[in-house]
């Protein structure tokens, strides 16, 4: 995926195109979402298709402290099942992260500018990445874009 992005689309438009029947009343477009950062997320539970808040970086159920683990922000879809961070998680915890348009950076000369924006992508409502993740004490936690 990438190293940030952006969801800009009104409440609305992603409630009719993902049928959700649970969305956040808090939720505000965001221009920056980074990793750490809560990023908007659609399931399918028992309850029906609900939006929440899921927090961007996995931290994989074997490393005995978590405080001085790096979560893991992004997977290659070609090697999940060969990882130990992930091969659990695909059957059942997947979900739908929103995103209308994603920043890269180039490094040129040794440095990072942020001028790799990549535009908006051509339907922002159908241009969603997939994430796998855990629920850990009642909240979510996952592995985003």
């Amino acid at each position: 995926m990438c190293g940030r992005f952006t969801l800009t689309v009104g409440p609305d438009d992603l409630i009719d195109e993902f049928q959700l029947e649970l969305f956040p009343e808090d939720y505000q477009p965001s221009y920056n979402i980074a990793p750490t950062q809560q990023v908007l997320t659609a399931i399918h539970s028992k309850d029906g298709r609900r939006a929440g808040y899921m927090k961007w970086g996995l931290i994989p159920f074997w490393v005995k402290d978590p405080q001085k683990w790096k979560p893991i922000i992004n997977a290659r879809a070609e090697t999940l099942e060969e990882k130990a961070s992930f091969k659990h998680l695909l059957d059942r915890r997947r979900s739908i992260l929103l995103a209308d348009s994603f920043y890269e950076w180039k490094v040129i000369g040794g440095k990072k500018p942020r001028s790799g924006f990549k535009g908006r992508m051509e339907n922002p409502l159908l241009s969603q990445d997939y994430g796998i993740g855990k629920i850990i004490r009642g909240k979510m936690s996952s592995l985003a874009p």
